[in-house]
């Protein structure tokens, strides 16, 4: 027999021996080793995805559909340039949810106070925060400007800007709400009458308020009032509350289109003040005044010149105080039309027409005090040069230095005039 045919039998009794074992029961065999994270951590059971619930706010309404609102599928949106202003990219993607939960109010970057327009259809029925507040006084829906409406500046009109010098009579023919922060350094000459020279000083403001395009309230002076006199001098340091001047102005003649503005008004000129700043002269003075703004020229990109003009005459009602008469001419520059820097040239005259029965200076302080002096029909003609620089949509500051030309002088050596401005 071949080794071959003797090994044969010894595997197949090696096979049938190791299936009868592996068929008799034995210990168990262990299992792999548990996770030890599965150990540590409790195990976490997420919902299929078939189980989540959509909020409420986002389910369209019935029969609409997500692709209603894409800009691509609605007739009703204003174009790129409208009056919400916003950039295309923040109406894109304006699904369902950003429609009815008004998601899509948020001012745009480049202009947070904008709000809406009421009859805008991108946002029916939706109030913004302050809505309802800017309903009242008036929205902004252009670039820059605002709409008309209560207690809002008439912002047609934004071209001009307020005139620098003389600043409680050179009243502007613009319908303001505003409120004005205003300080006056003046020298005194060496020969005016008990001063001998020194300097005055105006602290204070202005306030006025729009009723609509046509009327407004304004107080035109009110703040404190301090006299320096030089050395030798007759009279002594004083501070006092200033007059108060305020009244009221109404558009004559108001034309967008060629930006020509006409106004009336009066200025009720109360002596209220304080008596050692010679703030409380006589019962009351009434300066009836017109003001005229007019665009005069663009030229082109590099900018507009903008003309104002202002005449009035204050009479006092009884012969304590000095009567006047004054105009005021202003030119300034649109710097390239963008609305922010405004090179400006002023001039101004007085002409005392009645002598007052008060003090016996010789000198008057024409808008800053009436001494109620003797001072004949003398005159005085001056001249200013500044500036205005607007930044944002509502703050404004300007600055002016005047000096005179001719006629008497009384207590105007030179003027310097710093204000700062907010304006709705």
């Amino acid at each position: 027999m071949s080794p071959r045919s003797r090994l044969l039998p010894l595997i197949a009794t090696v096979l049938v021996v190791g299936s009868r074992a592996a068929g008799q029961s034995g210990p168990p065999t262990p299992g792999p080793l548990p996770d030890p994270a599965a150990v540590l951590l409790p195990p976490v059971f997420l919902r299929p995805p078939a189980e989540r619930s959509e909020p409420p706010a986002r389910l369209a309404p019935a029969g609409a559909t997500v692709a209603a609102f894409k800009p691509e599928s609605r007739s009703d949106l204003p174009p790129e340039n409208d009056d919400w202003g916003a950039p295309p990219a923040v109406r894109k993607n304006l699904d369902a949810y950003d429609y009815l939960s008004g998601r899509a109010t948020d001012r745009p970057p480049d202009r947070p106070h904008q709000t809406r327009a009421a009859d805008d259809p991108l946002f029916p029925g939706i109030d913004a925060p302050g809505d309802r507040f800017d309903d009242a006084l008036g929205r902004l829906r252009e670039p820059g400007k605002r709409a008309t409406g209560l207690f809002c500046t008439d912002h047609e009109f934004d071209g001009f800007i307020t005139p620098m010098s003389n600043p409680f009579l050179f009243e502007s023919a613009q319908t303001s709400t505003e409120i004005r922060g205003l300080f006056i350094g003046q020298g005194i000459p060496n020969a005016a009458g008990p001063f001998n020279g020194g300097s005055t000083f105006f602290a204070g403001g202005q306030a006025r308020l729009a009723f609509g395009e046509r009327f407004s309230v304004t107080v035109n002076k009110i703040g404190v009032q301090t006299f320096q006199p030089g050395g030798g001098s007759a009279v002594s340091s004083s501070t006092g509350l200033a007059e108060l001047w305020l009244g009221p102005k109404v558009v004559l003649l108001r034309r967008p289109e060629s930006q020509t503005l006409l106004t009336a008004g009066a200025i009720f000129q109360i002596p209220l003040g304080g008596s050692s700043a010679y703030q409380n002269t006589g019962k009351l003075s009434i300066a009836p005044y017109v003001s005229v703004a007019k665009r005069l020229y663009q030229f082109g990109e590099w900018g507009t010149l903008n003309a104002q003009a202002n005449a009035g005459y204050s009479i006092a009602t009884n012969r304590d105080r000095s009567d006047y008469l004054y105009a005021n001419g202003h030119l300034s520059w649109n710097w390239r039309n963008r609305g922010h820097f405004f090179p400006l040239m002023e001039i101004n005259w007085f002409q005392y027409t009645a002598n007052g029965q008060t003090s016996g200076f010789g000198v008057e302080g024409r808008d800053l005090a009436n001494f109620g002096a003797n001072v004949g029909r003398s005159g005085l003609f001056t001249g200013a040069l500044g500036a205005r620089y607007r930044f944002g949509q509502r703050w404004e500051v300007g600055g002016a230095f005047e000096v005179p030309f001719a006629g008497n002088k009384d207590l105007f050596r030179y003027r310097f005039s710093l204000d700062l401005i907010w304006r709705y």
